[in-house]
């Protein structure tokens, strides 16, 4: 395996079939017009296109995201300094357990006893309880989906907040709402856009402390299809040289 670095480009992206036209191939989906196979590395990683272009010769059709356009495509190495950072973390770890098991074993247990509280109703409703309430209605996320480039709306989107199970979907006008629980603690919200497509998913970022968000606006990668031309950086003693297929 070669492992070079690429830069992607897409000159004139294909106006003449549509991706959803296309019948679907193991690597992507087949143009009968242009009688190619395209590949599609809109659902791919880094890692997983500079292993396929390693591999590979000759003209490549295919489909790109905004994000994989003109920029360089790595390989990311972990560092010795990041292996032995995991390692003190888990002596660590180990070590304050042991220490507050040791201490735990000297403790006294003690009995608590609680006693009911006769004034308390059956009917009292406790006024934090009704701030609560008021609270959750102000705590939404609302707003818009539109596809990147063309603005048209993006329907039937599922709209969720990522590692968590608060979801929404976008309506025939591409719009959502999500409504945010009380227990939610995170300050950072990472709204996740994942279409029924082979897009990959949109992901954005909102802070709790701005809640309620109205009329927000998420722009979904809209993936662009046709002949890949490649920029190849070769080792560091060499010089930039371009190649295209």
């Amino acid at each position: 395996m070669r492992k070079q670095h690429y830069i992607l480009n897409i000159e004139n992206p294909c106006q003449i079939v549509q991706w959803d036209s296309m019948s679907k191939t193991e690597s992507g989906k087949y143009c009968s017009h242009c009688s190619k196979n395209v590949v599609d590395f809109a659902t791919l990683t880094d890692v997983e296109v500079i292993k396929y272009l390693d591999r590979t010769s000759g003209v490549i059709c295919g489909r790109l995201t905004t994000e994989q356009l003109n920029r360089l495509l790595t390989i990311k190495q972990k560092s010795n300094n990041f292996q032995f950072s995991k390692i003190l973390t888990a002596l660590l770890i180990l070590s304050a357990t042991e220490s507050s098991f040791a201490t735990d074993k000297q403790l006294t247990p003690h009995e608590f006893v609680t006693e009911p509280n006769d004034k308390q109703s059956d009917n009292y409703i406790p006024t934090a309880n009704k701030t609560l309430e008021t609270d959750s209605l102000q705590k939404y996320i609302s707003g818009k989906v539109i596809e990147e480039g063309t603005n048209r709306v993006v329907t039937l989107s599922s709209v969720f907040i990522k590692n968590t199970k608060i979801s929404a979907q976008t309506d025939t006008l591409g719009n959502f709402k999500l409504q945010i629980p009380n227990d939610f603690v995170a300050d950072t919200i990472i709204l996740v856009v994942k279409h029924t497509g082979w897009e990959r998913d949109t992901e954005t970022i909102v802070y709790k402390k701005d809640l309620p968000i109205t009329n927000l606006i998420i722009n979904k990668t809209n993936p662009i299809v046709g002949e890949i031309s490649i920029q190849v950086k070769r080792k560091w003693w060499m010089f930039w040289k371009k190649r295209y297929y």
